[in-house]
């Protein structure tokens, strides 16, 4: 969560929640994102948590049952985020900025207005 939150762009429109009876923690942005921050936002727990720790072992020649597991066990619980991201790559251009209504991704392109 904090790493989702960490790419947020820091204007103070971040919210870090809970939801109790889905088990559910999650981070909401109220401005417009571009599309590649959005992107970005998605990926940075997947680089930080899974791949980073894998690339570090192969440096460093170092092998970890341990950090196998955290790497893997994250890629899984990725798995959504991954989603997003295939979805947001297929269905809209880079130049486009996005902003979330509740559960509804609203995107629109450079020279559009309004939502």
């Amino acid at each position: 969560m904090r790493l989702h939150i960490a790419a947020h762009p820091h204007t103070g429109n971040s919210i870090l929640g809970v939801w109790p009876s889905r088990l559910l923690f999650y981070t909401h942005y109220h401005a417009e994102l571009r599309c590649q921050r959005f992107v970005a936002i998605l990926l940075m727990p997947l680089a930080v948590i899974s791949l980073l720790p894998l690339a570090l072992c192969a440096v460093s020649g170092l092998s970890l049952a341990v950090l196998g597991f955290i790497s893997v066990s994250n890629g899984l619980f990725a798995a959504g985020d991954l989603f997003a991201v295939g979805l947001v790559a297929l269905q809209v251009p880079r130049t486009a900025t996005l902003r979330n209504k509740g559960w509804q991704l609203y995107w629109r392109g450079r020279n559009q207005h309004g939502w």
